[in-house]
């Protein structure tokens, strides 16, 4: 066997070694979180009378629409809306743990962000917070699930 004959198969023995490595590193070994929950799927008859199943994330936009009025017909307008829908969403889930600080701190984010006067913007979050309870009674909510209840009828 000749010189070149020696280093070509010493280089196939280490491309092998090395690809029979990158496939032991891939080899998959059961489920990564032991502790994952069941997640039950989202139907209709699931939920209570006068309720449907929604995501977080559909409950936030639904949550939202009220706010649209105050958007200019541009996506950051509409953007702005949501934030400030998100923020209102937040403060209105811990309405009872709000300090003062909090308070001023919503009243900020609903002027700047919706461009209202003081006024306004404690009519909105007022009226957003009774949207949010309405929508979302908090007894009537699954503990560590994926999904939300709301009703059916948002008059609000």
């Amino acid at each position: 066997m000749g010189k070149k004959s020696k280093d070509q198969a010493k280089r196939q023995a280490l491309a092998k070694q090395k690809k029979q490595l990158k496939r032991k590193d891939k080899k998959y070994e059961g489920p990564l979180d032991p502790d994952t929950q069941y997640r039950p799927t989202l139907r209709e008859d699931n939920s209570p009378t006068g309720f449907r199943i929604v995501s977080p994330s559909q409950a936030l936009f639904e949550y939202s629409k009220p706010l649209k009025i105050y958007a200019p017909n541009d996506n950051g307008g509409t953007d702005e809306a949501l934030e400030v829908g998100m923020s209102l969403w937040n403060y209105s889930a811990r309405i009872k743990d709000v300090d003062e600080h909090t308070e001023k701190e919503i009243m900020k984010s609903v002027m700047t962000g919706l461009k209202v006067d003081e006024n306004k913007a404690d009519e909105i979050i007022k009226a957003m917070t009774d949207r949010f309870l309405y929508l979302f009674p908090m007894d009537m909510q699954p503990e560590e699930a994926t999904f939300m209840y709301m009703r059916k009828d948002p008059l609000l």
